[in-house]
């Protein structure tokens, strides 16, 4: 009996959710808005044929409205099953030739539709590739971007490329993941953290060059203990790296942000960010009815 491959399945999802999303079409918003002006018209008792143009127009906004709730229903499944999938990201491959694996010739080949499906997910930006630092994946294959003397050299890339989508899905859907783990750890140690900000922004520097650069943005807090900052900042770097938190990578005397660094600090940050305005927004809207409340209080004085 034939089984469906990963690949398969991962183009079939793709397909789907740019069905459904292009099913959604116009903004619900947009929808809402225009049912609540003519709700408006026809409670202030507009009649004649203006009331009838009026009900015919509400009854076909209110279709679209349901129209679009089905398919939002629909790409939320959808997505969940890319995830599911990516989760699992194995797609199947041939024998390496020169700085590529193509595709297995017996199953057909990732789609673009795929790749753009899966970043709009996890970034909120389709594109037809992933790109990596030591290699990229696209429909072509698992292209690598470094020369390799062996086998097992191009294992290792391909393996810490798949590893950071596995875990980038697992995070979008709310499972145990290594990135939420080493992005708790991280933040934990004050020091570490701010290395690990700026190694985001400059992507390799030695520990001398990332305490000259905190000297810059920290220099009160040096001034104080310059000797107590330089060595609490190498202790944290290191135990990071000793830790198997693969955010941050030593290569002779320089840290070098890891891509699976890079993609957490993406996604771990955006989240925070996030939740940064959620709160924002709930103290304004406390903020408003304490006003309110204050403003209510000082009538019935």
């Amino acid at each position: 009996m034939y089984e469906t491959s990963f690949n398969e399945k991962a183009n079939l999802y793709a397909e789907k959710y740019w069905l459904f999303w292009n099913r959604k079409g116009v903004s619900r918003n947009n929808i809402d808005e225009q049912l609540r002006e003519i709700e408006e018209l026809l409670n202030r008792g507009v009649s004649g044929k203006l009331r009838l143009q009026l009900e015919g127009e509400y009854r076909k906004l209110q279709a679209m409205k349901e129209k679009i709730d089905k398919a939002t229903t629909e790409i939320d499944e959808i997505k969940r099953e890319l995830l599911e999938l990516t989760a699992n990201f194995a797609p199947d491959l041939d024998l390496r030739k020169d700085n590529i694996f193509p595709y297995d010739s017996e199953h057909e080949p990732l789609s673009e539709k795929y790749f753009e499906a899966i970043t709009d997910i996890l970034f909120g930006e389709p594109s037809s590739f992933i790109d990596f630092s030591e290699g990229r994946i696209s429909p072509e294959g698992v292209i690598l971007k470094v020369p390799v003397s062996s086998d097992f050299e191009a294992f290792k890339i391909i393996n810490n490329m798949f590893m950071v989508i596995q875990e980038a899905a697992k995070k979008h859907l709310g499972l145990e993941n290594l990135m939420d783990k080493c992005w708790s750890h991280i933040r934990s140690k004050e020091y570490a953290f701010i290395a690990y900000n700026i190694l985001v922004e400059y992507n390799s520097l030695t520990i001398e060059e990332i305490q000259n650069i905190c000297d810059i943005q920290d220099r009160e807090y040096k001034k104080l203990m310059p000797q107590t900052y330089n060595e609490q900042l190498q202790r944290e770097l290191e135990a990071v790296i000793r830790d198997r938190c693969p955010l941050i990578k030593k290569e002779g005397n320089r840290y070098i942000i890891t891509d699976f660094g890079l993609w957490t600090w993406k996604l771990c940050k955006s989240e925070m960010e996030k939740v940064k305005e959620e709160e924002k927004e709930e103290a304004v809207i406390i903020r408003s009815l304490l006003r309110r409340a204050f403003e209510l209080r000082k009538k019935k004085r």
